[in-house]
């Protein structure tokens, strides 16, 4: 029965003095910014400071015949039970530091703490002693508290106001911390521009309430100050920024067609009172002008010519904030988006009529059709959406062209087209390479076609047709081309003549020297029956 006694005696005091491995650590007290000591493990209170420092005392016991290696030893501050505690300052403790009989080692270690890294109310500081064999032991804790300060908060901390809009702010004053049963009032000082719900001016008043409804009649009014005042004692003044809100009248655009002909008149449809034209123009004063009438707010804008412009208003409230309204419109018929076109055959070919029809010609400012064409074709007939033609017998011009023109409007819509049978100008017989022919070999010849056009023509579709007598002959997919080796010397009369979906045209001759065929002799290109 003793023995047990012992042993549960033996086992209190280990727990007791927090012993491990028979090392006790301990912190004698704790000295507070230089000028308070804390002992047993009591209450460290920072009251109202923001910093403290502290210098811990501590001792460190073991048995008198336990050598120990380095033990290192450190102050840990906790923020709740649950945290095992961050390090703040630490100590080494040699183990030459030990004298031979000493059972006691004294040191000390200086910290500080804020007061944000006392959040919860169970912080608390200690330490703890490390041995090189990892023999951990720990102190009591030192429990650590913060006064809670009374301090106020202004909401919104900024707000902004609408030019002309007198709906209502309020603001709002937060206090926190304040002890039960304190007075607290609060002087306000809002400047000029706010009116109260009942209409009065105000400017600097107290309250007890810790809220205020403002109306703004000033555009904009001044910034909401307040000072609270806690049993007579001033905090420091809480502002509210009070700005202009942004001018975006998205509500508002120009009213008016999409297309000018000739003029058509625009406006801003339910324009604030408070809101005015400041400025006004076209984007380009060649194609159309604006010009606003003050006394009813419209705008005239007249066309010049053809093409697309931006109207622009420049609006202003009375707080000279700007805003600008745009409108695109189509003066008279712009080529950029008009697609009409002119349907129909690309060759008019000798004894035939044609009919030509505009398509997509349904433009609200497409008047009147006046069709026209060129000298080598003649009209027939016409209408507001056609035309018939067929080719002038005295003309010889291969290329045509025909056109649609609206009245009231530069606009012109033209097609090409290919007239009867090419006539042999601009038709030419080229040899590629050497100038000379020579009898038993070969030479490239080229024809060309070259007649004078129109923009709009179509591509030429034709074809040649050769006449190359007393010769051997090769041909190309291309007609265009032939390979020519002349049977003997002397003269060769070449002919070529183009072929189109109207028939043959007229031939053009080119008369040749041939040479005997040493490659020595000099031929001579004739024209026969043309320059």
């Amino acid at each position: 029965m003793k023995s047990k006694i012992q042993l549960l005696i033996i086992l209190i005091t280990f727990c007791t003095y927090n012993t491990y491995g028979q090392i006790t650590t301990e912190i004698i007290d704790v000295l507070v910014n230089n000028q308070t000591t804390v002992s047993n493990c009591s209450l460290i209170d920072l009251e109202d400071n923001s910093n403290i420092s502290l210098t811990i005392y501590f001792k460190l016991t073991k048995p008198s015949n336990q050598a120990l290696g380095t033990t290192n030893v450190k102050a840990l501050l906790k923020y709740s039970n649950s945290s095992s505690g961050d390090d703040k300052g630490n100590y080494t403790v040699q183990s030459n530091s030990w004298g031979n009989n000493d059972t006691e080692f004294y040191g000390q270690i200086p910290i500080s703490v804020s007061e944000n890294e006392i959040q919860v109310n169970s912080s608390s500081i200690f330490i703890k002693s490390i041995t090189d064999s990892g023999v951990e032991s720990n102190s009591c804790e030192y429990s650590l508290e913060k006064d809670e300060v009374p301090s106020f908060s202004l909401s919104p901390t900024s707000t902004t106001v609408s030019c002309g809009n007198s709906s209502p702010k309020t603001f709002t004053v937060t206090p926190s911390n304040i002890p039960s049963g304190a007075s607290v009032e609060y002087q306000w000082n809002v400047g000029n521009g706010w009116q109260d719900t009942s209409g009065n001016n105000v400017s600097n008043f107290t309250t007890t309430t810790s809220s205020v409804t403002l109306v703004p009649f000033a555009y904009p009014p001044n910034n909401v100050r307040v000072t609270p005042v806690l049993d007579g004692d001033n905090y420091p003044q809480l502002t509210s920024t009070v700005s202009l809100g942004n001018f975006n009248p998205s509500f508002l655009e120009i009213t008016g067609n999409d297309n000018v002909c000739d003029s058509e008149i625009y406006s801003i449809v339910n324009l604030p009172n408070n809101v005015s034209i400041l400025g006004h123009g076209s984007s380009n004063n060649s194609i159309a002008t604006a010009t606003l009438d003050t006394s009813s707010g419209e705008i005239t804008v007249n066309k010049v010519s053809d093409g697309i412009i931006t109207l622009t208003v420049i609006l202003q409230n009375s707080c000279s904030q700007n805003f600008t309204l745009t409108k695109e419109i189509e003066i008279g018929i712009p080529t950029s988006v008009f697609n009409a076109s002119i349907a129909g055959n690309s060759s008019v070919c000798q004894g035939q009529s044609y009919t030509y029809t505009l398509n997509s010609a349904n433009h609200p400012c497409a008047g009147s059709i006046v069709w026209s064409v060129s000298s080598n074709l003649n009209i027939v007939s016409q209408n507001s959406n056609s035309v018939t033609i067929t080719k002038n017998p005295f003309s010889t011009e291969y290329a045509g062209e025909i056109t649609a023109s609206f009245s009231g409007s530069t606009i012109e819509i033209k097609k090409g087209v290919w007239v009867g049978v090419p006539s042999n100008d601009g038709l030419t017989i080229q040899k590629i390479g050497s100038y000379n022919l020579y009898a038993g070999q070969w030479s490239k010849l080229r024809a060309r076609y070259i007649p004078l056009t129109y923009e709009s023509n179509d591509l030429l579709n034709i074809t040649f047709e050769w006449q190359i007598p007393n010769s051997m002959i090769r041909n190309y997919a291309d007609t265009a081309y032939k390979d020519v080796k002349p049977r003997s010397s002397g003269q060769l009369n070449i002919g070529v003549r183009v072929n189109c979906e109207c028939g043959n045209g007229e031939w053009r001759y080119r008369l040749f020297d041939v040479d005997g065929g040493n490659g020595n002799g000099g031929g001579v290109l004739i024209p026969v029956g043309g320059n």
